[in-house]
């Protein structure tokens, strides 16, 4: 028994070194046996030595713990009168699955422990959850820190993994749905069809090229005389014969790629593109690689506390994202209204961090600087909420922003767009994409309606 205490130990204490650690010492170009003498090792000592301590302790108290079985040790305890933390694994992503202290549901209940009511479980809807480290795509997991899931009969496993890894995972049947945006629904669409079923979360000002400290930003060629058109190509030009670190095949590539065709550079030719998920671009940036860096505001955050400047920002840069939920067909078609409740949870949290944004925010921050390093503060989460990116609150925005012609972010122009540059700029797929039994969002809408209102 204790063995095996020991063992289960060691792996977690593995799994639970931060990912951003690995990742930065690979983009230096340490090889996998110095990583792990030099970042895994010293990286697990604590945790080795307290599960060592109660794995050796079990073998002595065995048979006060329940018996021959082990079956006690497979339980986590937590203090008496105060809310249990959060649990990660990495197998082979973070998972989250916790809930606050005053929400439905009472305690933490791990993702590798039975919860205590089994057979109020069983009357429960599974639902894999695939989210990113981002201050926004996180979002959902207040609905399982408040028990709101449990309300609507749903038991969610948040799945916390990478913006390209996410697609892997939804494909491989790993995870049910996840929040992804149109731009990756279409660049992976010859590949895994997936289905795009509800949009809402409108990245406007979010997306920034970031730059060293010597490359002037569209306001310093503006101060120069500049009219701003012209400091807008004149600050993207500076890209030409440099090296760009973003995510390829999404709304980040999509931006880089776009906009130096825009001015005028031939995306092949004139500039080097090095593809990474936005973790392990950042961390490859920081430590020297590239001239230009584009990913998430969680990076966005971070490069600037480095020294690093964003030199053209928001719709200057490319049109804006529109992020949702995405899933497989199949499941769109047999889960619908398990669909709506994830929905009507969304419009929860919004309406939440709305009205109580640092509560909110210090949540999400919590699991967002636990996961990427991002040291994002409840302030700079402030600057984002409803300025740099929009959440419309109800059904009623949402028609109004997204799905009417007239909305600011409407969707065919999304999905039109994008279409475009994946077939005619980088080629990435052969044809358009169509919208039949890919965008759901009008009858998943219409649905919503029927089965909720207008109530939030």
């Amino acid at each position: 028994g204790c063995f095996m205490v020991m063992v289960v130990s060691t792996i977690e204490a593995v799994r639970n070194v931060p990912r951003i650690y690995i990742q930065a010492a690979r983009s230096l170009g340490a090889e996998q046996d110095h990583i792990y003498r030099t970042v895994i090792l010293p990286a697990i000592v604590p945790e080795l030595i307290a599960g060592w301590r109660v794995g050796l302790g079990a073998g002595f108290r065995l048979d006060d713990r329940g018996g021959a079985d082990g079956r006690a040790g497979r339980h986590r305890l937590h203090d008496h009168g105060r809310a249990p933390q959060p649990e990660y694994t990495d197998h082979p992503a973070r998972h989250y699955h916790h809930r606050h202290q005053g929400g439905a549901g009472g305690s933490a209940t791990s993702l590798l422990h039975p919860p205590p009511d089994a057979q109020a479980q069983d009357e429960m809807v599974s639902v894999r959850y695939g989210v990113s480290p981002f201050q926004d795509t996180l979002l959902p997991v207040l609905g399982q820190e408040f028990g709101w899931y449990a309300e609507e009969g749903l038991d969610v496993e948040f799945v916390i993994l990478g913006w390209t890894e996410v697609q892997e995972a939804l494909a491989a049947g790993e995870v049910d749905v996840a929040i992804n945006n149109i731009s990756s629904v279409i660049a992976t669409y010859d590949a895994f069809q997936f289905a795009y079923v509800y949009g809402f979360n409108i990245f406007d000002a979010g997306a920034a090229l970031m730059a060293k400290p010597e490359f002037k930003s569209v306001e310093e060629f503006e101060d120069e005389g500049m009219e701003r058109a012209d400091a807008v190509i004149a600050a993207l030009q500076q890209m030409q014969g440099r090296t760009v670190v973003t995510t390829g095949n999404t709304d980040m590539g999509q931006a880089v790629v776009g906009s130096a065709a825009r001015v005028g550079l031939d995306p092949d030719m004139d500039i080097t593109i090095i593809d990474l998920n936005p973790d392990e671009g950042l961390a490859a940036f920081l430590s020297g690689t590239g001239d230009f860096y584009l990913g998430g505001i969680p990076q966005r955050t971070r490069a600037t506390a480095e020294g690093y400047k964003p030199i053209v920002v928001g719709a200057d840069l490319a049109a804006s994202p529109l992020n949702g939920i995405i899933t497989t067909p199949d499941y769109a078609a047999e889960n619908q209204e398990t669909l709506l409740k994830l929905l009507r949870v969304w419009f929860r949290i919004v309406n939440f961090v709305e009205e109580n944004t640092d509560e909110g925010a210090g949540i999400i921050l919590d699991v967002l600087n636990a996961q990427t390093g991002a040291n994002m503060a409840v302030e700079g989460f402030k600057v984002f909420w409803q300025g740099y990116e929009h959440y419309p609150l109800n059904p009623s925005e949402i028609e109004r922003d997204i799905l009417s012609e007239d909305g600011y972010s409407y969707w065919r122009a999304h999905w039109g767009d994008t279409n475009d540059y994946f077939v005619n700029v980088s080629g990435v797929i052969s044809e358009p994409v169509p919208t039949e039994g890919v965008f759901l969002m009008e009858e998943i809408h219409a649905a919503y309606l029927e089965m909720f209102g207008e109530e939030e």
